[in-house]
């Protein structure tokens, strides 16, 4: 809220905006009494800090003056960093009579530095007073070594980082169960394989591996994949976020500018098209199917009228049992209703619009029987 510390830059891929500070008008005109603050928290800091500005002028001649100051956390590894800074000035037509003003900052641990700056101006002369001291030992931090090809290589193994994803444009036309306890991958051919991982990124030299200091290799990728003897491309690779802190040694400055995730190569897609990945067996299956056809028009029927109860030309007794279900919602519908006449049958139906009802008995008038035969994967 309010933005960021001075010192740290967030992340270019967010695309975050400025961000203005918060802002209180304690009091508008003139004297204006203006105070601003802000408060942040990223994946590894917490920061906060706060101004408050006073400005009373008339004519050109007035008092400035302004209070302040920033606070930064950083968890991993632990920095502290606090600054605060105070000022006064008197102005006649725009120029500085006298003032006064103080900054310092703190900053740690392993080693402690404080800075101080004074200044005290008056007309054309001006006294300025710096500290700086430095206190404490400053631990060298050195990380103990360990091998991290060999856990790639177990993380790309691990059946729970090999998974199927539907292709963009595509979809599943079938919905499979649950086979998570068959220990398999089904990829269907709609669907890529992808094999992913998490623990570094791939084509980018790595320095460091969480607490740990690489002893192998730093540097690592995945050209292909092979399925038996035939080798298959993997194009475009499979992405993850990682902090670039947990695989590069950086300054505490470097820490702070660092975006807290990039999007790095990690993994490999492999999909079915271009018969890149290829699947088992086929066997055919003999598919039944019916042919239902009509050649019956109905005559036309208004939206609400009256009438009487009426048998269709050409069926039974029973052809109002038949003609129920569409009535009653499996074809469109009629806005309107329609009554018997006075004397006739009680009750109350919803008519159908002109060929809407043809459409409703085209299934139900002759029939014609065929094969079909589909050829689709599987095991015989």
């Amino acid at each position: 809220m309010g933005g960021f510390h001075p010192d740290y830059r967030p992340p270019a891929y967010l695309g975050l905006p400025s961000m203005k500070r918060m802002t209180v008008n304690i009091l508008s005109g003139t004297p204006s009494l203006v105070f601003t603050a802000y408060f942040a928290i990223t994946t590894n800091t917490v920061q906060f800090g706060a101004e408050v500005r006073l400005r009373a002028e008339i004519a050109g001649c007035g008092i400035v003056g302004e209070l302040g100051f920033d606070v930064l956390f950083q968890f991993d590894p632990f920095h502290f960093k606090a600054a605060v800074r105070a000022s006064l000035e008197v102005k006649v037509f725009g120029c500085t009579l006298c003032g006064v003003s103080l900054s310092g900052s703190l900053e740690g641990p392993a080693p402690w530095r404080i800075e101080g700056r004074a200044k005290v101006k008056v007309l054309f002369f001006s006294v300025s007073i710096k500290v700086s001291k430095t206190f404490g030992e400053k631990k060298e931090i050195s990380l103990p070594g360990i091998d991290v090809l060999p856990l790639v290589l177990q993380a790309f193994r691990d059946p729970a980082n090999w998974r199927s994803e539907c292709l963009a444009g595509r979809f599943e036309p079938v919905t499979m169960r649950d086979l998570n306890a068959l220990e398999q991958v089904v990829i269907s051919a709609a669907s890529e394989l992808i094999i992913n991982q998490n623990l570094v990124p791939l084509d980018r030299e790595i320095s460091k591996y969480g607490n740990y200091r690489p002893t192998g290799t730093p540097l690592f990728n995945a050209a292909d994949v092979r399925i038996g003897s035939k080798s298959l491309p993997a194009t475009p690779p499979a992405t993850n976020f990682f902090a670039p802190d947990s695989y590069q040694v950086l300054e505490d400055a470097d820490k702070l500018a660092a975006a807290s995730f990039e999007e790095l190569p990690s993994g490999l897609r492999i999909s079915g098209q271009d018969n890149r990945l290829d699947g088992g067996y086929f066997v055919n299956r003999v598919v039944e199917y019916e042919v239902v056809t009509s050649d019956y028009e109905p005559e036309d029927v208004q939206d609400e009228t009256t009438v009487a109860p009426y048998k269709w030309p050409g069926y039974h007794a029973t052809s109002e049992n038949l003609l129920s279900p569409f009535v009653r919602g499996h074809c469109p519908r009629a806005a309107g209703t329609a009554a018997p006449p006075s004397g006739g049958a009680g009750g109350s139906a919803r008519l159908l619009r002109r060929g809407s009802l043809s459409h409703c008995l085209q299934r139900q008038s002759g029939s014609r029987r065929g094969h079909l035969r589909a050829t689709y994967p599987g095991r015989s």
